[in-house]
């Protein structure tokens, strides 16, 4: 009788466990889509390239955000006007002038999300 009682006690702890609910599987993250951007960072209209960026990001990721997680060592003020790039200064009359997707852009480099394909151009003259 001793072992009918220890068999079925037995028998309802692993009943008892397999029906107690379970906490539900997380919800895996989304994988961020990975979008590929070409930059070109020049002088003097374009006569003096500084050098070429392939910049591979997340969809969406701000061009300013873009340039310092690849290295691009950009520089902004406290009102996101890009001041410097590759160390070198916007200095008296001449400032970076950003062009995205071959038109000129007033946007300031904290507020252009970029997109795969997008060919984005700095310039300083």
């Amino acid at each position: 009788m001793k072992r009918f009682f220890t068999f079925a006690s037995a028998a309802l702890v692993c009943l008892f466990a397999a029906c107690a609910p379970s906490a539900p599987a997380p919800t895996p993250e989304p994988t961020p889509v990975i979008v590929s951007v070409s930059m070109r960072v020049s002088t003097d209209n374009g006569t003096g390239t500084v050098i070429d960026y392939m910049l591979n990001v997340p969809d969406g990721t701000s061009l300013l955000d873009a340039m310092a997680s690849q290295s691009a060592k950009a520089v902004a003020d406290d009102k996101g006007q890009v001041t410097s790039i590759e160390g070198i200064p916007a200095t008296g009359d001449k400032r970076w002038n950003l062009t995205v997707n071959g038109s000129e852009s007033n946007a300031i480099a904290a507020d252009v999300p970029l997109r795969n394909g997008d060919k984005i151009a700095w310039d300083l003259h």
